[in-house]
Protein backbone atom coordinates (compact mmCIF):
# COMPACT_ATOMS: atom_id res chain seq x y z
CA UNK A 1 0.00 0.00 0.00
CA UNK A 2 2.78 2.56 0.85
CA UNK A 3 4.43 1.50 -2.85
CA UNK A 4 0.82 2.83 -4.41
CA UNK A 5 0.40 5.77 -2.24
CA UNK A 6 4.07 7.15 -3.35
CA UNK A 7 3.26 6.43 -6.87
CA UNK A 8 -0.12 8.23 -6.91
CA UNK A 9 1.63 11.11 -4.87
CA UNK A 10 4.53 11.49 -7.53
CA UNK A 11 1.71 11.29 -10.67
CA UNK A 12 0.27 14.14 -8.75
CA UNK A 13 3.63 16.04 -8.06
CA UNK A 14 3.94 17.03 -12.17
CA UNK A 15 1.63 19.86 -10.96
CA UNK A 16 4.74 20.98 -9.41
CA UNK A 17 6.35 21.92 -12.60
CA UNK A 18 6.94 25.98 -13.25
CA UNK A 19 6.57 28.13 -16.61
CA UNK A 20 5.55 25.02 -18.55
CA UNK A 21 1.99 23.45 -18.81
CA UNK A 22 2.40 19.73 -17.18
CA UNK A 23 0.90 16.75 -19.29
CA UNK A 24 -1.44 14.87 -17.23
CA UNK A 25 -1.41 10.92 -18.19
CA UNK A 26 -4.47 10.89 -19.43
CA UNK A 27 -4.36 13.49 -21.77
CA UNK A 28 -0.89 12.51 -23.43
CA UNK A 29 -0.12 11.90 -26.78
CA UNK A 30 0.70 8.58 -27.99
CA UNK A 31 4.87 9.23 -27.93
CA UNK A 32 4.40 10.76 -24.32
CA UNK A 33 1.72 8.21 -23.28
CA UNK A 34 4.37 5.13 -24.18
CA UNK A 35 7.51 7.67 -22.60
CA UNK A 36 4.94 7.71 -18.93
CA UNK A 37 4.26 4.38 -19.50
CA UNK A 38 8.01 3.02 -19.63
CA UNK A 39 8.94 6.25 -17.02
CA UNK A 40 6.29 4.08 -14.67
CA UNK A 41 7.50 0.55 -15.00
CA UNK A 42 11.47 1.18 -15.32
CA UNK A 43 11.68 3.47 -12.73
CA UNK A 44 8.74 2.90 -10.59
CA UNK A 45 7.73 6.44 -10.85
CA UNK A 46 6.34 9.28 -13.49
CA UNK A 47 9.33 11.54 -11.99
CA UNK A 48 8.45 15.16 -12.70
CA UNK A 49 11.99 16.14 -14.15
CA UNK A 50 11.27 13.64 -17.20
CA UNK A 51 7.35 14.28 -17.15
CA UNK A 52 7.91 18.26 -17.46
CA UNK A 53 9.56 17.64 -21.12
CA UNK A 54 6.07 16.74 -22.20
CA UNK A 55 5.25 20.28 -23.96
CA UNK A 56 7.71 18.57 -26.61
CA UNK A 57 6.88 14.80 -26.72
CA UNK A 58 10.49 13.91 -28.79
CA UNK A 59 12.31 16.14 -26.20
CA UNK A 60 10.66 13.98 -23.24
CA UNK A 61 11.78 10.55 -25.28
CA UNK A 62 15.38 12.24 -26.11
CA UNK A 63 15.43 13.15 -21.74
CA UNK A 64 14.32 9.22 -20.95
CA UNK A 65 16.44 7.77 -23.80
CA UNK A 66 19.25 9.05 -22.02
CA UNK A 67 17.87 8.70 -18.54
CA UNK A 68 16.94 5.27 -19.09
CA UNK A 69 20.04 4.19 -20.93
CA UNK A 70 23.03 5.64 -18.45
CA UNK A 71 21.45 5.54 -14.79
CA UNK A 72 18.47 2.15 -15.39
CA UNK A 73 19.11 0.09 -17.53
CA UNK A 74 21.45 -3.25 -16.40
CA UNK A 75 25.25 -3.79 -16.72
CA UNK A 76 28.12 -1.77 -17.04
CA UNK A 77 28.47 -1.13 -13.24
CA UNK A 78 25.90 -1.29 -10.12
CA UNK A 79 22.55 0.82 -9.68
CA UNK A 80 24.28 1.60 -6.31
CA UNK A 81 27.41 3.27 -8.03
CA UNK A 82 25.51 4.98 -11.02
CA UNK A 83 22.94 6.72 -8.16
CA UNK A 84 26.44 8.19 -6.03
CA UNK A 85 27.70 9.37 -9.12
CA UNK A 86 24.15 11.00 -9.69
CA UNK A 87 23.83 12.10 -6.79
CA UNK A 88 27.20 14.03 -6.71
CA UNK A 89 26.65 15.64 -9.64
CA UNK A 90 23.64 16.94 -8.48
CA UNK A 91 25.33 18.34 -5.04
CA UNK A 92 28.02 20.44 -7.95
CA UNK A 93 25.70 21.98 -9.69
CA UNK A 94 23.67 23.03 -6.73
CA UNK A 95 20.16 20.78 -7.38
CA UNK A 96 18.29 20.04 -4.47
CA UNK A 97 15.52 18.68 -5.92
CA UNK A 98 17.99 15.72 -7.28
CA UNK A 99 20.26 15.50 -4.18
CA UNK A 100 17.33 14.45 -2.71
CA UNK A 101 15.76 12.23 -4.84
CA UNK A 102 19.13 10.10 -6.02
CA UNK A 103 20.80 10.41 -2.36
CA UNK A 104 17.75 8.68 -1.03
CA UNK A 105 17.64 6.36 -3.50
CA UNK A 106 21.52 5.63 -3.11
CA UNK A 107 21.60 5.24 0.72
CA UNK A 108 18.53 3.23 0.17
CA UNK A 109 20.33 0.69 -1.89
CA UNK A 110 23.08 0.99 0.84
CA UNK A 111 21.14 -0.04 3.81
CA UNK A 112 20.31 -3.24 1.87
CA UNK A 113 23.70 -4.01 0.67
CA UNK A 114 24.75 -3.45 4.07
CA UNK A 115 22.07 -6.09 5.82
CA UNK A 116 23.62 -9.04 2.78
CA UNK A 117 27.31 -7.76 2.50
CA UNK A 118 30.25 -5.14 2.85
CA UNK A 119 28.54 -1.50 1.04
CA UNK A 120 30.75 -0.83 -1.78
CA UNK A 121 33.00 2.68 -1.46
CA UNK A 122 32.06 5.62 -3.52
CA UNK A 123 34.62 7.87 -2.12
CA UNK A 124 36.89 7.40 -5.57
CA UNK A 125 33.48 8.05 -7.37
CA UNK A 126 32.97 11.16 -6.04
CA UNK A 127 36.52 12.65 -6.36
CA UNK A 128 36.29 11.59 -10.05
CA UNK A 129 33.14 13.31 -10.22
CA UNK A 130 34.35 16.87 -9.23
CA UNK A 131 37.53 16.43 -10.94
CA UNK A 132 35.63 15.76 -14.48
CA UNK A 133 33.43 18.60 -14.58
CA UNK A 134 37.12 20.79 -14.54
CA UNK A 135 38.33 21.15 -17.88
CA UNK A 136 42.03 21.12 -16.54
CA UNK A 137 41.41 17.90 -14.04
CA UNK A 138 39.46 15.87 -15.78
CA UNK A 139 40.27 12.57 -15.89
CA UNK A 140 38.84 9.03 -16.74
CA UNK A 141 36.52 6.95 -14.59
CA UNK A 142 37.89 4.58 -12.13
CA UNK A 143 36.37 1.47 -13.85
CA UNK A 144 37.07 -0.47 -17.15
CA UNK A 145 35.91 0.37 -20.23
CA UNK A 146 31.92 -0.42 -20.50
CA UNK A 147 31.68 0.40 -16.84
CA UNK A 148 33.31 3.86 -17.53
CA UNK A 149 30.88 4.61 -20.24
CA UNK A 150 28.33 4.01 -18.39
CA UNK A 151 29.52 6.47 -15.45
CA UNK A 152 30.39 9.19 -18.28
CA UNK A 153 26.59 8.61 -19.17
CA UNK A 154 25.23 9.27 -15.61
CA UNK A 155 27.47 12.00 -15.20
CA UNK A 156 26.50 13.57 -18.28
CA UNK A 157 22.72 12.73 -17.91
CA UNK A 158 22.69 14.30 -14.91
CA UNK A 159 24.53 17.51 -16.08
CA UNK A 160 21.62 18.18 -18.39
CA UNK A 161 18.94 17.14 -15.98
CA UNK A 162 20.47 19.51 -13.08
CA UNK A 163 19.96 22.35 -15.50
CA UNK A 164 16.41 21.62 -16.46
CA UNK A 165 15.41 20.88 -13.18
CA UNK A 166 17.14 24.42 -11.44
CA UNK A 167 14.53 25.95 -14.14
CA UNK A 168 11.18 24.16 -14.49
CA UNK A 169 11.02 23.03 -10.67
CA UNK A 170 11.36 23.56 -7.09
CA UNK A 171 14.08 22.77 -4.60
CA UNK A 172 12.18 19.30 -3.35
CA UNK A 173 10.36 16.32 -4.83
CA UNK A 174 8.46 16.18 -1.24
CA UNK A 175 5.48 18.31 -1.00
CA UNK A 176 5.49 21.97 -0.15
CA UNK A 177 2.73 21.33 2.18
CA UNK A 178 4.32 18.31 3.78
CA UNK A 179 5.87 19.15 7.70
CA UNK A 180 9.40 19.71 8.38
CA UNK A 181 9.59 17.21 10.62
CA UNK A 182 8.38 14.34 8.27
CA UNK A 183 10.96 15.80 5.16
CA UNK A 184 13.54 13.41 6.77
CA UNK A 185 11.17 9.80 6.62
CA UNK A 186 9.34 11.36 3.70
CA UNK A 187 12.43 11.57 1.81
CA UNK A 188 13.65 7.79 3.09
CA UNK A 189 10.57 6.03 2.12
CA UNK A 190 10.95 8.05 -1.83
CA UNK A 191 14.16 6.39 -1.50
CA UNK A 192 13.28 3.15 -0.68
CA UNK A 193 10.20 2.86 -3.13
CA UNK A 194 12.81 3.95 -6.00
CA UNK A 195 15.41 1.46 -4.80
CA UNK A 196 12.52 -1.33 -5.07
CA UNK A 197 12.42 -0.58 -8.46
CA UNK A 198 15.66 -1.02 -9.35
CA UNK A 199 16.02 -4.78 -8.36
CA UNK A 200 13.79 -5.67 -11.73
CA UNK A 201 15.81 -6.39 -14.59
CA UNK A 202 16.03 -3.42 -16.89
CA UNK A 203 17.51 -4.88 -20.50
CA UNK A 204 19.45 -2.38 -22.03
CA UNK A 205 17.99 -0.86 -25.33
CA UNK A 206 14.09 -0.95 -25.18
CA UNK A 207 13.37 2.71 -25.10
CA UNK A 208 15.55 3.28 -27.99
CA UNK A 209 12.43 2.62 -30.25
CA UNK A 210 10.66 5.67 -28.94
CA UNK A 211 13.00 7.77 -31.16
CA UNK A 212 14.17 7.22 -34.73
CA UNK A 213 17.91 6.44 -35.54
CA UNK A 214 20.41 9.26 -35.98
CA UNK A 215 21.71 9.97 -39.28
CA UNK A 216 23.76 13.29 -39.21
CA UNK A 217 24.83 12.39 -35.79
CA UNK A 218 27.58 9.70 -34.47
CA UNK A 219 27.87 8.57 -31.06
CA UNK A 220 29.90 10.15 -28.55
CA UNK A 221 33.30 8.80 -28.70
CA UNK A 222 32.85 7.77 -24.93
CA UNK A 223 30.44 5.65 -25.64
CA UNK A 224 32.47 3.44 -28.19
CA UNK A 225 32.47 0.73 -25.87
CA UNK A 226 29.14 0.58 -25.15
CA UNK A 227 26.98 0.47 -28.80
CA UNK A 228 23.53 0.98 -26.68
CA UNK A 229 24.33 3.81 -24.38
CA UNK A 230 26.01 5.63 -27.67
CA UNK A 231 22.96 4.94 -29.73
CA UNK A 232 20.61 6.55 -27.48
CA UNK A 233 22.78 10.11 -27.10
CA UNK A 234 22.68 9.91 -30.78
CA UNK A 235 19.53 9.77 -31.05
CA UNK A 236 18.84 12.12 -28.41
CA UNK A 237 20.97 14.79 -29.32
CA UNK A 238 19.42 14.40 -32.66
CA UNK A 239 15.88 15.07 -30.80
CA UNK A 240 17.61 18.55 -29.16
CA UNK A 241 18.59 19.33 -32.00
CA UNK A 242 15.54 19.24 -34.18
CA UNK A 243 13.61 20.96 -31.22
CA UNK A 244 15.72 23.72 -30.72
CA UNK A 245 15.93 24.84 -34.31
CA UNK A 246 14.29 27.77 -33.58
CA UNK A 247 16.89 29.33 -30.64
CA UNK A 248 18.72 32.17 -32.54
CA UNK A 249 21.51 31.44 -34.81
CA UNK A 250 23.19 34.34 -32.74
CA UNK A 251 22.46 32.41 -29.45
CA UNK A 252 23.55 29.38 -31.02
CA UNK A 253 26.87 30.78 -31.93
CA UNK A 254 27.72 32.40 -28.67
CA UNK A 255 27.32 29.75 -26.27
CA UNK A 256 29.02 27.29 -28.35
CA UNK A 257 31.86 29.49 -28.15
CA UNK A 258 31.79 30.32 -24.88
CA UNK A 259 31.46 26.67 -23.58
CA UNK A 260 34.50 26.39 -26.06
CA UNK A 261 36.47 28.37 -23.75
CA UNK A 262 34.89 27.07 -20.48
CA UNK A 263 37.27 25.62 -17.95
CA UNK A 264 34.02 24.14 -15.96
CA UNK A 265 34.14 26.93 -13.07
CA UNK A 266 31.08 28.61 -12.13
CA UNK A 267 30.76 32.14 -12.40
CA UNK A 268 30.96 34.41 -9.28
CA UNK A 269 28.26 36.30 -7.80
CA UNK A 270 28.05 39.46 -9.65
CA UNK A 271 25.47 39.46 -11.96
CA UNK A 272 27.40 41.52 -14.67
CA UNK A 273 30.04 38.96 -15.88
CA UNK A 274 26.43 38.36 -18.59
CA UNK A 275 26.78 41.99 -19.70
CA UNK A 276 29.81 41.79 -22.24
CA UNK A 277 28.67 38.09 -23.89
CA UNK A 278 25.09 39.61 -24.12
CA UNK A 279 26.20 43.32 -25.99
CA UNK A 280 27.26 41.28 -28.96
CA UNK A 281 24.07 39.97 -29.58
CA UNK A 282 21.48 41.98 -31.88
CA UNK A 283 18.72 43.54 -28.93
CA UNK A 284 16.08 41.35 -30.19
CA UNK A 285 18.25 38.06 -29.47
CA UNK A 286 19.30 38.94 -25.76
CA UNK A 287 16.32 37.83 -23.45
CA UNK A 288 17.03 34.28 -25.30
CA UNK A 289 20.68 34.49 -24.71
CA UNK A 290 20.26 35.73 -21.25
CA UNK A 291 18.38 32.70 -20.34
CA UNK A 292 20.70 30.37 -22.49
CA UNK A 293 24.18 31.49 -20.70
CA UNK A 294 22.39 31.25 -17.29
CA UNK A 295 20.96 28.00 -17.82
CA UNK A 296 24.26 26.37 -19.09
CA UNK A 297 27.23 27.88 -16.26
CA UNK A 298 24.30 29.04 -13.23
CA UNK A 299 21.19 27.28 -13.67
CA UNK A 300 20.24 27.76 -10.31
CA UNK A 301 20.43 31.73 -10.29
CA UNK A 302 17.50 31.78 -13.58
CA UNK A 303 14.19 33.41 -12.19
CA UNK A 304 10.83 34.20 -13.50
CA UNK A 305 12.02 37.40 -14.92
CA UNK A 306 14.32 36.06 -17.95
CA UNK A 307 11.76 33.45 -18.09
CA UNK A 308 9.17 36.26 -18.72
CA UNK A 309 11.75 38.61 -20.88
CA UNK A 310 12.21 35.23 -23.57
CA UNK A 311 8.25 34.48 -23.32
CA UNK A 312 7.95 38.09 -24.80
CA UNK A 313 9.93 37.14 -28.12
CA UNK A 314 9.52 33.42 -28.24
CA UNK A 315 5.88 32.56 -26.87
CA UNK A 316 4.43 28.54 -26.35
CA UNK A 317 5.95 25.87 -23.83
CA UNK A 318 7.88 24.14 -26.84
CA UNK A 319 9.98 27.58 -27.64
CA UNK A 320 11.10 27.75 -24.22
CA UNK A 321 11.79 24.25 -22.96
CA UNK A 322 13.93 23.60 -26.65
CA UNK A 323 16.22 26.50 -25.62
CA UNK A 324 17.00 25.10 -21.98
CA UNK A 325 17.02 21.58 -23.06
CA UNK A 326 19.17 22.61 -25.84
CA UNK A 327 21.54 24.79 -23.63
CA UNK A 328 21.51 22.29 -20.94
CA UNK A 329 23.17 19.33 -23.40
CA UNK A 330 25.32 21.92 -25.15
CA UNK A 331 26.78 22.10 -21.48
CA UNK A 332 26.20 18.57 -20.41
CA UNK A 333 28.27 17.19 -23.55
CA UNK A 334 30.97 19.80 -23.23
CA UNK A 335 32.13 18.33 -19.98
CA UNK A 336 32.02 14.81 -21.32
CA UNK A 337 34.07 15.47 -23.64
CA UNK A 338 36.76 17.05 -21.54
CA UNK A 339 36.82 13.36 -19.82
CA UNK A 340 39.97 11.40 -21.72
CA UNK A 341 38.62 7.80 -22.68
CA UNK A 342 40.19 4.49 -24.12
CA UNK A 343 37.92 4.33 -27.23
CA UNK A 344 39.60 0.77 -28.19
CA UNK A 345 37.23 -1.62 -28.31
CA UNK A 346 33.88 -2.03 -28.09
CA UNK A 347 31.51 -4.74 -26.67
CA UNK A 348 27.78 -5.58 -27.90
CA UNK A 349 26.74 -6.86 -24.93
CA UNK A 350 26.85 -5.22 -21.40
CA UNK A 351 28.56 -6.81 -18.68
CA UNK A 352 26.39 -8.09 -15.60
CA UNK A 353 25.88 -5.23 -13.15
Amino acid sequence: MPGVMVQAALRRAISQVRYLRPVPPAGADPLTAAVYRQLESDFGMLAPPVALHAASPRLLAACWLMLRESLIADGGTSRATREAVAAAVSAGNACPYCVTVHGATGQALANRTRATAAPAAHTDIIDWVALAGVRDTAVRPPAEAVAAARLIGVLTTFHYLNRVVNVFLGRSPLPDALPTALASPASQLLGRFAAAAADRRQPAGTSLRLLPAAVARSRPAWAESDPILGEAFARAGAAVELAAAEVPISVRQLLTELLNRWDGRQPGLDPRWLDEPLAGLPAADRPAGRLALLTAFASYRVEERQVEDFRRTRPGDPALLGLVSWASLATALQIAGWIPVDTGGSAEHRGNA
